[in-house]
């Protein structure tokens, strides 16, 4: 988040990358987020880091003016937390421009 802020935004979306890699690998979810199941639980420990680390990666990416890049890790989080419980809905609301 620091880094984000600090504009430092290809060093934040390198750890965040690499903390998502992690974070799937123990949730036993692949790494790739296209093939992360849909689901309407609440996620706990590695699953709920991985949809949040994601979630920093869409902020991430309208920072550096990637529009399409966020809207499709959006969606994506869209089918795998659709409550929005790691605050994803947010960040959407600043990809249309309503925040």
């Amino acid at each position: 988040k620091i880094h984000t802020y600090m504009g430092s935004l290809d060093y934040a979306a390198d750890v965040a990358a690499q903390g998502m890699k992690e974070a799937t690998r123990q949730a036993g979810w692949p790494s790739d987020p296209m093939a992360w199941p849909a689901t309407a639980e609440a996620h706990d420990g590695p699953a709920r880091f991985a949809l949040y680390t994601l979630k920093a990666l869409s902020f991430i990416e309208l920072k550096r003016g990637r529009n399409e890049t966020a809207k499709e890790y959006l969606d994506i989080l869209s089918r795998a937390d659709p409550q929005g419980s790691v605050g994803w809905k947010v960040i959407e609301e600043l990809a249309q421009g309503s925040v």
